[in-house]
Formats: C-alpha cells, sequence, structure tokens
C-alpha cells in the first residue's frame, strides 16, 4: 500500500513451513528496555544516565546479534568499540577525579 506509515507486521515461512512473526518480537523487547529506562530515571542520576544514550546503538546490535543471529561487520563492532571506549573513558575520567 503506497504512503503507508506504521509498524512492519509481516509473517515469514522458514523452509521447515513455520511462521514467524517479526513484527510481534520487537514489542517485548522494547517495552522492557523503557519500563527498565524509567526505573533508572527514578533511582539514578540524570547527568551519568544520559551517557548511556550513546550506548543505544550498541546495546542494539548486541540484542540483534544475540537474539536473532544478525551479522555483525567490521565496521560495525569498530563502531560499538568506539561508543564503548568512550563510555568508558568519561566514566574513568570521573572516576579518577573522585579519587583525587
Amino acid at each position: 500500500m503506497a504512503g503507508h506509515v506504521g509498524p512492519e507486521w509481516s509473517v515469514t515461512i522458514d523452509r521447515n513451513g513455520r511462521s514467524r512473526w517479526l513484527g510481534i518480537r520487537r514489542i517485548p523487547g522494547t517495552a522492557l528496555l523503557t519500563l527498565t529506562w524509567y526505573w533508572l530515571l527514578r533511582h539514578g542520576d540524570l547527568g551519568r544516565l544520559s551517557l548511556f544514550f550513546y550506548a543505544v546503538p550498541a546495546v542494539g546490535f548486541g540484542f540483534s546479534w544475540v537474539l536473532y543471529a544478525e551479522p555483525i561487520t567490521r565496521q560495525e563492532l569498530g563502531g560499538i568499540m568506539l561508543i564503548l571506549l568512550s563510555i568508558a573513558a568519561i566514566f574513568s575520567e570521573e572516576w579518577q577525579a573522585g579519587q583525587d
């Protein structure tokens, strides 16, 4: 349907004849992550939590690799490592400043 905007709900049949609902599998993960985020906001420091927004792509790639066996290219892996190392550097700097 041209111009259709909305979630992708599709059914595929694998070679063993089993159907998979691709759209429905996203709902529990999204709900769990949203509940976790709001719990963290209620119990954590907003300034430190905002750093974890940078980790969202890395976590997304990790979940897709673990749950859906999606391949991760070298470029994507390099980007994930850069993100995680940047977050670690910021926390390391904060930790060292707290030691002084």
